[in-house]
C-alpha cells in the first residue's frame, strides 16, 4: 500500500502518502495519521488532524479494489461515513490524461476527430 494516493471524487484530501505504517495528508485536510492491522483484510486509517479538525475523516477502514486503486470509508453515524475512493498518484495522472480532448488539426468546435488508422477493439492509439 506504500505509496502516494489521490482522490477521485471531491474531497479535502489532495494527496494520501503511506509509507510503513505513517499516513500524511495534504490539501484541506492536511494531518498526520497512522495504518494499523496491515496484514488484514481491512487495515485501519486513523487521522490525528490539530484540535480535532475534520471529525468525519478520523478513523476509516481501507479497502484494496486492485493494486492501482483504494476506498477509505470512514466511521460515522449509524447509517455510516464518507467514503474516499483513491488511485495511485502515477495512476490517477494517467487516467486524468486520458479524459483530455485530443488535439486535432483544424479543430474549430468539431465534436469527433478521425484516427489516423482504425484501431481494433481493444487496441490503443
Amino acid at each position: 500500500m506504500d505509496g502516494t494516493w489521490s482522490p477521485i471524487n471531491a474531497s479535502p484530501i489532495a494527496t494520501l502518502t503511506i509509507t510503513g505504517e505513517k499516513v500524511t495528508t495534504t490539501g484541506r485536510l492536511a494531518c498526520p495519521g497512522a495504518i494499523s492491522e496491515i496484514g488484514s483484510r481491512h487495515p485501519v486509517i486513523t487521522m490525528s488532524c490539530a484540535g480535532g479538525a475534520h471529525a468525519d475523516r478520523k478513523r476509516g477502514a481501507v479497502i484494496v479494489l486492485d493494486p492501482g486503486s483504494l476506498a477509505i470509508n470512514w466511521e460515522g453515524p449509524a447509517w455510516g461515513g464518507l467514503v474516499d475512493s483513491l488511485r495511485r498518484r502515477s495512476e490517477a495522472r494517467s487516467a486524468a490524461a486520458a479524459l483530455t480532448l485530443p488535439r486535432c488539426p483544424g479543430w474549430r468546435g468539431r465534436l469527433v476527430c478521425r484516427a489516423a488508422a482504425p484501431l481494433a477493439v481493444g487496441e490503443e492509439h
